[in-house]
């Protein structure tokens, strides 16, 4: 597909061959190829990948131009994006969207502890809480000689 201008513009490798590609080994029978921003039918694209396959190149692949089909992508094979209106969504899942709460937030039976924010320490607490120059953590042992 590199080796081919025709093969970079418009197609992507996939699958086993691709995977061989880097060094991970799947058996396979097929060539996976995904056709990108390329407009025609399903002939024009056999006759384009037939030309691409036609070019010769010493690296182990044979390809049967008689045996070339192409398949449109299914529309019920492609994944939804996560917030898609038709997306199935189990129950239990954790999307904040389709959490409930149990009990309203200013519900008398609810304790206000979870509701309410971390308190900050004040800058004179903390001014007191850190360690001081003379005490032990921060002293630098000596060597006398």
């Amino acid at each position: 597909m590199a080796a081919s201008p025709l093969g970079r513009e418009h197609f992507v490798l996939k699958g086993g061959l691709l995977l061989a590609r880097f060094g991970a080994r799947r058996m396979t029978r097929d060539i996976d190829i995904l056709g990108r921003s390329f407009p025609g039918t399903e002939t024009e694209i056999v006759h384009r990948i037939a030309a691409i396959a036609a070019t010769e190149i010493d690296d182990g692949v044979v390809c049967d131009p008689a045996t070339l089909k192409a398949l449109p992508i299914r529309e019920e094979d492609e994944p939804l994006p996560p917030a898609h209106p038709q997306r199935p969504r189990r129950p239990g899942t954790h999307h904040r969207a389709d959490r409930r709460r149990r009990t309203p937030r200013h519900h008398p039976e609810t304790p206000q502890h979870r509701h309410q924010r971390p308190r900050r320490a004040s800058p004179d607490l903390v001014h007191r809480l850190a360690p001081s120059a003379g005490s032990r953590r921060n002293r630098v042992p000596r060597t006398l000689c």
